[in-house]
C-alpha cells in the first residue's frame, strides 16, 4: 500500500506540473488568437488530458509496469498510446474541422514535432546529469582509493 501511495503521489506531482505548463501554453495561444477569456470547461478537458498523458508517461517511462525495456521501445509505446487519446480528444472536443485532411496532417506533424523536442530535451538533460554523476563517482572512487592506501 505504501508503494502504491508513493506512486500516486509521484503521478500527482507530475500531473500538476504538466497541467500548469499546458494551461499557460493554452493561455498564450488564446492570447495570440485574440481571445481574452478561457472557458472553464476547456481547462477541465485540459486537466483530464494531462492526467491521462502523465499516467501513460508514468507507466511507459518508469519501472512500474515494464522492468526491462529499452528507451526507444518505451518512447514508441508512449507515442502509440498517447496519439489515439489526443485524436479522440480532437474529435470529441472539435479542436478543428475533422473533414479537412490538411488539419489532420498538421495535427500529426505537430504531435511528432512536440514529441521530438521533448525527447531531445530529456536526452540532453540525462546526458548532462550522467556526466555530473560520473564526475562525482570518479571523485568518490579517487577518495576511496586514497583512503585505502
Amino acid at each position: 500500500m505504501k508503494k502504491f501511495m508513493r506512486r500516486v503521489m509521484e503521478w500527482k506531482a507530475a500531473c500538476c506540473f504538466a497541467f500548469t505548463g499546458c494551461a499557460l501554453l493554452y493561455a498564450l495561444v488564446c492570447l495570440f488568437m485574440g481571445r481574452t477569456q478561457i472557458r472553464v470547461t476547456s481547462l477541465l478537458y485540459l486537466l483530464g488530458l494531462t492526467a491521462v498523458a502523465t499516467g501513460l508517461q508514468y507507466l511507459c517511462f518508469t519501472q512500474a509496469l515494464f522492468k526491462k525495456m529499452r528507451y526507444t521501445a518505451r518512447l514508441l509505446l508512449f507515442a502509440a498510446l498517447l496519439l489515439p487519446v489526443l485524436v479522440g480528444a480532437a474529435l470529441l472536443l472539435e479542436w478543428f474541422p475533422s473533414q479537412y485532411t490538411s488539419a489532420w496532417v498538421l495535427f500529426g506533424l505537430i504531435f511528432l514535432a512536440v514529441l521530438a523536442v521533448f525527447t531531445a530535451g530529456f536526452e540532453l538533460y540525462f546526458r548532462l546529469a550522467g556526466r555530473r554523476y560520473d564526475g562525482l563517482l570518479g571523485r568518490y572512487r579517487a577518495g576511496a582509493d586514497h583512503r585505502q592506501k
